[in-house]
């Protein structure tokens, strides 16, 4: 905007947009001489000046194949009733492969955009094919028995920071240690579960005075080891109710200039059914089965009645969302005629 304080004359560029048209408004109505320069002076009509905003073009016919020259016209920005005639400038161009064949690409037809580099593609007869290694495709292992020990240097060991001793055979370990993997040496996790069988599993360790050692546990629990000297077990308490697929146990740090050292894994199968420690004087702390009862476990239920009858009971007892969506089966026609939105809450609220 430039303004000419002593003859009350200001000149707006762009008047006759929303913004340019109550601007150019409210000056007239203060007094002032307003002129507008817009390139469509039918917009934006009011009681000022309009002036004709002209913009140069590229002419693409000046364009001299011999010189790679092109002829630009300069902007003539304030024009009235005439175009006026203006000396041309001559800009450089330099040398480009397939000028006229293909032109360069824009974003859009309409707002025209910044040049893109026209793209050229050939034809390869032969191209070299991506090699990898094969996979290893391992049969899967599995160990029987009720109970079991597996030494730590068997496992498979990833990373830094450690080093096994074969007098001992015993993994020493420091700083940020390395991961033991058991997957192929445990049993499977969840092969007793139908049984209410959990794999219970125990490390053997020893550290220095001031370890501090701090692991994540084949439960995926991140603890730290008490410090000992002289040897413990750390039996992990939350592989009852979870065990990670990969079975590995990570090192994660240990204190500078400090060590620990890995012994071995000890696992067990032992019975959900719980009891309390003081309770051990008068309570047998095995579970006696029979192999009538387990196999009564596996068995396939011949689909029969009374199988569906004491199905259906089991799961309305223990699902009531269940339950309500059976209620729905049970009162089609009368529940349909509800509000579909109130219906959908019900039977997804087991709570209400």
């Amino acid at each position: 905007m430039s303004e000419q304080t002593a003859a009350g004359r200001i000149v707006i560029a762009g008047g006759s947009g929303f913004l340019g048209h109550s601007l150019a408004a409210h000056l007239t109505g203060k007094g002032w001489a307003v002129v507008v320069l817009s390139r469509n002076p039918s917009r934006g009509e009011g009681p000022w000046r309009h002036v004709r905003l002209r913009a140069c073009a590229l002419t693409h016919s000046a364009v001299s194949p011999s010189n790679r020259e092109v002829a630009v016209q300069p902007p003539n920005f304030l024009t009235t009733d005439r175009e006026d005639s203006c000396p041309k400038w001559v800009w450089s161009v330099p040398q480009t492969e397939n000028l006229y064949e293909q032109p360069p690409r824009t974003d859009s037809g309409h707002r025209g955009g910044i040049a893109m580099t026209a793209v050229n593609r050939e034809f390869f007869s032969k191209v070299r094919k991506t090699v990898v290694p094969r996979p290893i495709v391992r049969q899967e292992t599995d160990v029987l028995g009720p109970s079991g020990s597996i030494r730590a240097s068997a496992a498979s060991i990833y990373g830094p920071n450690w080093y096994h001793d074969p007098f001992q055979d015993l993994i020493e370990v420091w700083d940020a240690g390395p991961a033991l993997c058991f997957k192929d040496l445990l049993p499977r996790k969840n092969k007793y579960a139908r049984e209410g069988l959990y794999l219970r599993l125990s490390l053997a360790y020893r550290t220095t005075a001031n370890a501090c050692v701090n692991i994540r546990t084949f439960s995926g629990n991140n603890i730290t080891l008490p410090n000992s000297v002289e040897g413990a077990m750390y039996e992990d308490p939350y592989t009852r109710y979870f065990v990670t697929d990969d079975c590995t146990l990570n090192i994660n740090s240990v204190f500078r200039d400090e060590r620990l050292w890995l012994q071995r894994v000890d696992w067990e199968w032992v019975s959900s059914e719980t009891i309390y420690e003081d309770e051990l004087p008068y309570v047998a702390p095995y579970l006696e089965r029979t192999p009538e009862q387990i196999e009564a476990l596996y068995a396939v239920p011949e689909v029969t009645d009374q199988t569906v009858r004491a199905f259906l009971h089991e799961k309305i007892d223990a699902d009531p969302v269940f339950a309500k969506r059976c209620l729905l089966l049970l009162a089609e026609e009368k529940w349909l005629h509800e509000d579909l939105v109130a219906l959908y809450e019900t039977l997804n609220h087991a709570s209400e």
